[in-house]
């Protein structure tokens, strides 16, 4: 089996494996010697230095292998030991959000729509909130929000494939608040979404032949409402600069020297709003940060 530009390979010795199913098939290959491990489902075998890493990042993918490593070697198309381009690693805010919505939100759930509007609502208040958002098809999306350990589910005991486990868990942390914000926590399905964010400011020298635009240059928390803006803005600033220049390396330069105090700027935002937004004195964080910004 030859890595190619998008792999890795590791050779040990399996104790079992199975393959994976599905849309995961093309992603992974196994067979009784080697497991190739594919850098786009693995970002983070880029970083990967031990055994015990590979393990964890394994386990931590809930991929149905079971591995017990006697001998390892990497191979690498080109030195994967360093990244590319930065060495940045996205880290846990201390945030997490339980997504879920409210469906034909108007005839169902008139009080809730009204208290949404035609925009978003957030209601914030010692470490926790609510944000509800206006979609169209008459449907609110609802992010439940707390500060928290990344795994607040297994110390409570709650499983998150089961939506009544994960209700009663979220009532539970708002038993204070009121019954009218309360009904934002419905029993339409949940989805927990813990929130990463890259180290601020993420910078990098210049790497002849590559570059990054998007989450890859300034993953960060969505208090900035800038992180599609910002990668439909890094895209066309890279096209633009490939357009007028006709060195390549002098576009990704050129680009570069845009997109870097760009980002800095707004990550530098997004992680003061989510610090505040998720706080003891929140609200009034929250509303001084956006007198500040807009």
């Amino acid at each position: 089996m030859e890595a190619t530009s998008a792999d890795a390979r590791v050779k040990y010795r399996i104790r079992s494996s199975r393959l994976m199913s599905g849309k995961d098939r093309s992603r992974s290959s196994w067979s009784s010697e080697n497991i190739r491990v594919d850098i786009d489902h693995l970002h983070t075998a880029t970083r990967v230095r031990t055994v015990r890493t590979v393990a964890e990042v394994i386990n931590k993918r809930n991929m149905p292998v079971s591995v017990q490593v006697r001998q390892i070697r990497w191979k690498f198309p080109r030195d994967y030991s360093e990244a590319l381009v930065s060495d940045a690693v996205p880290v846990y805010t201390g945030v997490t959000f339980v997504e879920t919505g409210l469906n034909d939100a108007d005839a169902r759930h008139p009080e809730l729509a009204a208290l949404t509007g035609d925009g978003t609502m957030l209601a914030l208040d010692d470490n926790l909130g609510f944000v509800a958002q206006r979609n169209s098809g008459g449907h609110i999306r609802v992010y439940v929000g707390m500060r928290t350990p990344e795994d607040w589910h297994r110390q409570a005991g709650v499983d998150l494939a089961d939506p009544t486990a994960v209700r009663d868990a979220l009532l539970e942390r708002f038993a204070h608040w009121s019954p009218a914000l309360r009904g934002y926590i419905t029993d339409t399905g949940y989805v927990n979404r813990p929130l990463f964010a890259l180290p601020v400011p993420h910078v990098w020298e210049h790497t002849p032949g590559v570059t990054l635009l998007g989450d890859a240059a300034h993953l960060m928390s969505p208090f900035s409402g800038m992180g599609a803006n910002l990668a439909m803005r890094d895209g066309a600033d890279l096209a633009r600069a490939l357009i007028d220049h006709a060195e390549l390396d002098d576009a990704v330069i050129a680009y570069e020297k845009i997109l870097l105090p760009r980002s800095v700027e707004a990550a530098e935002g997004a992680a003061e709003g989510i610090d505040g937004a998720f706080s003891p004195d929140s609200a009034e964080q929250t509303l001084a940060h956006m007198t500040a910004h807009h």
